[in-house]
């Protein structure tokens, strides 16, 4: 009778092995895709819903294992079309990415799918609060390897933010980063980020008499003596 029982033990524990793996085998971006759009409504009215959406998508890549994650960035950065659920995921990869301090999965996304925004914050303000020079430089360096126009286009838009003096000195877009990249490697070190940053959406009009200064100079400015 134990031989039986260790048999059909053994068989159950087989089984549910293969169903696992079956299930495992079976997991697409689309099944985050719809577990997320079945969570999204209860967020709906959040007086930040970027924010919410962007937490939520979050969480629900916590619970992700490893090869999920993985299959689920082959699939996002090999497809040619960018949806809205695409990009809040590139979105949240790059945050988390951030957060890591996992430079070769940052770059990833932003050669392949760079989103323009993280939640309401401009990327290139994202990337450079906290004062991590690896990671602005990662957006420099993906203009050179990126993987389709649109990802070349973004870059391209937000550097030209972050840098409108280099910008405003030349057309051509290779010349361009080129500067942005010899600017910030002499300068990261003495620079601030301009709390007065106008394309922040969240930027009040100047007050009169205000520096109009900070507002045109772009995501850095000098820091005070």
């Amino acid at each position: 009778m134990l031989a039986i029982g260790l048999v059909a033990a053994g068989a159950v524990a087989c089984s549910t092995r293969r169903s696992a793996q079956h299930t495992f085998s079976e997991w697409k971006l689309v099944d985050l895709e719809q577990e997320f759009v079945t969570r999204a409504d209860a967020i709906e009215n959040d007086k930040n819903r970027p924010r919410a959406r962007l937490e939520l998508l979050h969480r629900l890549i916590l619970d992700l294992d490893k090869s999920q994650v993985e299959s689920a960035i082959d699939d996002l950065t090999s497809r040619p079309e960018v949806s809205e659920f695409d990009n809040l995921l590139a979105q949240a990869l790059v945050e988390s990415s951030l957060r890591a301090e996992d430079w070769p999965r940052l770059r990833l996304m932003l050669e392949s799918k760079c989103p323009e925004y993280v939640a309401n914050s401009p990327l290139e303000l994202a990337l450079a609060s906290g004062k991590r020079p690896e990671a602005l430089g990662v957006l420099i360096d993906s203009y050179q390897t990126a993987r389709n126009a649109a990802a070349s286009a973004t870059i391209i838009r937000c550097l030209s933010r972050a840098f409108p003096e280099p910008r405003r000195r030349t057309t051509d877009d290779t010349e361009f980063v080129g500067h942005c990249e010899k600017w910030w490697r002499e300068n990261w070190r003495t620079c601030d980020l301009n709390l007065g940053y106008e394309h922040l959406p969240s930027q009040p009009p100047p007050p009169p008499g205000a520096d109009a200064h900070a507002r045109t100079s772009g995501l850095f400015i000098a820091q005070s003596p």
